[in-house]
């Protein structure tokens, strides 16, 4: 149910209607799945039966996955890119090696329950960025969807905890 609820609060965010309705939208959905099935199967491959796998192992095999999509998706688009863009790619090729890293062994070292919430933190970063870089100011909708999908979630923590 509270998934249920969490999905409704996305909605208020996107707030979708037939005819601003954009396909590339649902590859938002498709990423939240994929990330989900990706921190999922890091804690299930981790579990004592399994053979030990060192975090820089699944940092190495995600950001590999990541890699192969992203060059498959390039093919058809590719333009070569100048040294501003060389610099920035750089700079999220390490910030995407930290934060891989620092997920991979949040979701081996804790029950999923335990991480889970501080996940939401992105959630701070990401408005607060990008009011500062972009003047990007997220109207009412998106802080009433928010809560909304916060509350959904840590109902569902507190549900698995307690």
């Amino acid at each position: 149910m509270a998934i249920a609820v969490g999905f409704l609060g996305m909605l208020v965010i996107v707030r979708p209607t037939g005819a601003g309705f954009n396909p590339a939208a649902l590859l938002v959905v498709v990423s939240g799945v994929a990330y989900a099935l990706m921190m999922v199967l890091a804690r299930w491959m981790t579990r004592p039966a399994r053979p030990f796998e060192s975090t820089h192992a699944f940092v190495f095999y995600m950001l590999a996955g990541q890699a192969a999509v992203g060059w498959i998706v390039a093919l058809g688009a590719w333009r070569t890119p100048d040294a501003r863009a060389l610099a920035e790619m750089g700079a999220m090729a390490v910030f995407g090696i930290l934060g891989n890293y620092g997920l991979a062994q949040a979701f081996r070292s804790a029950p999923v329950a335990t991480v889970a919430p501080f996940e939401y933190t992105g959630l701070i970063w990401a408005v607060g960025l990008g009011a500062i870089l972009f003047g990007d100011v997220p109207p009412p909708s998106f802080w009433a969807g928010a809560a909304v999908i916060v509350g959904a979630g840590l109902y569902t923590v507190r549900a698995e905890v307690g």
